[in-house]
């Protein structure tokens, strides 16, 4: 009976003992090979139920954790990746947003703007049209700083006395 994890050209005599030393090329193939490998070797110690478990010397004990522990970093690995691809995902997903958010007309940048509009930002002085009266200013309106007065000022402009 053949065994799977052999290739065509081996038999599954003594000394392959179900082990298949052909190192793949792909980092994902060595991955799944070397985890095919540790499980090969656990399968072989302790048994397919673990039986086998009981018997084992410390020696052999560590060699099944070791193994294990192994199998234990890869998977952790392989999710910690995973979960890096999904952040990174979104990351792009947020980027592709905020990119068509700032690229629409009216923000961060102008937009299509009116013939007049235009002519204000070449450097035309905006003029009011002519309907429009001036604009009469009261004294201290266009003050950049605000105006400081008493109580007693205050009140003399409702024509009462404090």
């Amino acid at each position: 009976m053949s065994n799977p994890g052999l290739r065509s050209d081996q038999d599954a005599g003594p000394e392959h003992n179900g082990l298949v030393f052909e190192v793949p090329n792909d980092e994902d193939r060595v991955l799944d090979y070397t985890l095919r490998q540790r499980q090969a070797i656990i399968v072989s110690m302790t048994g397919e139920e673990g039986e086998d478990l009981k018997g084992l010397s410390p020696r052999e004990l560590d060699v099944v954790l070791a193994a294990l522990d192994g199998m234990d970093r890869v998977a952790l690995g392989r999710k910690r990746l995973k979960s890096e691809n999904i952040a990174l995902a979104n990351q792009a997903a947020a980027a592709a947003m905020i990119a068509r958010i700032l690229g629409a007309p009216g923000i961060g940048q102008a937009g299509q703007r009116p013939a007049q509009q235009a002519d204000a930002l070449q450097g035309a002085i905006p003029m009011l049209p002519p309907g429009v009266p001036e604009p009469v200013l009261v004294p201290g309106e266009a003050d950049i700083e605000a105006a400081q007065m008493n109580v007693d000022t205050f009140m003399a402009g409702f024509g009462t006395t404090g």
